[in-house]
């Protein structure tokens, strides 16, 4: 009989972990929602065109390695909510905003945002595909609070005239 001895447990925690890492990349895709990493460049645009202010409460709905967090907590001194769906991301977006010290400005909640209250944002960033966009704007009328933004990537909110337009970034006002 063969034994593994120290060998067996670490080789099955690594298919674990394999199997973790595979559905984080292929589930996404599958479903609809690819994890696209957005440039710290283009985070920083879409809050300088919202006009984020220290001590808003910015939302980002998707939130995938906490990029936008980052920015909105250490540039703009706003406090961030991420909300992402996905385990892998939502662990190495805490570690992440842990590692920097931003653990008590920011925040990942694992979730669908569809099912998470949205009324305390004053910024809601948004970097989906638009099947996602379409299914969330009536939540994001419904929950909104007046003078609420909605700042969009690539794509836009049907229906929605935005209040500033440039660089492929949308803003919308509540």
């Amino acid at each position: 009989m063969i034994t593994f001895g120290w060998f067996g447990p670490l080789m099955w925690a690594a298919v674990v972990v394999a199997v973790i890492a595979f559905a984080s990349i292929v589930g996404p895709i599958l479903f609809g929602a690819p994890w696209v990493p957005m440039p710290f460049h283009t985070a920083r645009r879409m809050l300088q065109l919202a006009d984020v202010r220290p001590g808003e409460t910015v939302c980002d709905l998707g939130s995938g390695d906490g990029r936008v967090l980052i920015v909105a907590a250490r540039e703009f001194g706003a406090n961030g909510v991420g909300v992402e769906i996905e385990p892998l991301r939502a662990f190495i977006s805490r570690l992440t905003l842990f590692v920097l010290g931003l653990r008590r400005r920011t925040r990942v909640i694992r979730a669908n945002f569809l099912e998470v209250d949205l009324g305390d944002a004053d910024v809601i960033t948004l970097y989906l595909l638009p099947k996602a966009i379409r299914r969330l704007a009536p939540k994001l009328r419904a929950e909104l609070k007046p003078g609420a933004r909605v700042v969009t990537l690539t794509y836009h909110l049907p229906d929605w005239p935005p209040a500033v337009e440039r660089d492929n970034i949308r803003v919308y006002r509540i």
